[in-house]
Formats: C-alpha cells, structure tokens, sequence
C-alpha cells in the first residue's frame, strides 16, 4: 500500500474550515485581550502568539499551493491539531478575569 505523500494532487478549496476557525477564533480572542487589555496577565505575548499562529497558517497555506501534495494537507491539519495544547490553556486566562457562573447554568439544567 503506497501512500504517495509526495504525489501531486488537485488542490480543492484554498483554506481549511480548520483553519478558518482557527483564524476567526485568533481574530475574536485578540479583539478581547484588547478590550481587557489591563486586566490581561501578559496581553503582548498573548496578541504576538496570535501573529505568529496567523502567520505559520498562511505560510502552510501558501507551500500547500506551491507544492500540492499530501504530505502538506496533512501537516496543516497537524499544526491546527497541535494548536489545540495552546488554546486550552489560554482559556483560561480569560476565564480568570470572568466571573463564575456555573450555579446560573446549573439552575437552568
């Protein structure tokens, strides 16, 4: 069974739904470390992590263009997959300044 990682495939579509929901995620949070910028425990490295995941996605998007193969698909999906371990802590840095509402959802359950 031949995987042909390298082989040239048709590109369909230009970015993943991935990361479109990666991209749009980044752009909403980064409109929220602006608005609670003060509040925020380190906003700058925050926004530039933000920059720099924006800018690798672009960048995967772009080779996945010059040299379509699937070795690149499956690397971008990899990198959005990886993405996850720094998402999930970043939560909870807004989760920090919120105030908890758990008894509101679980009343409502």
């Amino acid at each position: 069974m031949a995987l042909d990682l390298f082989k040239k495939i048709d590109s369909h579509g230009d970015v993943y739904a991935i990361e479109k929901a990666t991209l749009i995620y980044s752009a909403l949070t980064s409109i929220l470390i602006l608005i609670l910028f003060r509040q925020m425990s380190h906003p700058w490295k925050m926004l530039g992590n933000r920059m720099i995941i924006a800018g690798i996605t672009f960048v995967l998007v772009w080779l996945y263009h010059s040299f379509p193969c699937k070795c690149f698909a499956f690397i971008r999906v990899c990198f959005q997959m990886f993405m996850l371990s720094y998402w999930y802590p970043d939560t909870y840095e807004f989760n920090r300044i919120f105030p908890n509402l758990d008894h509101v959802f679980a009343c409502a359950e």
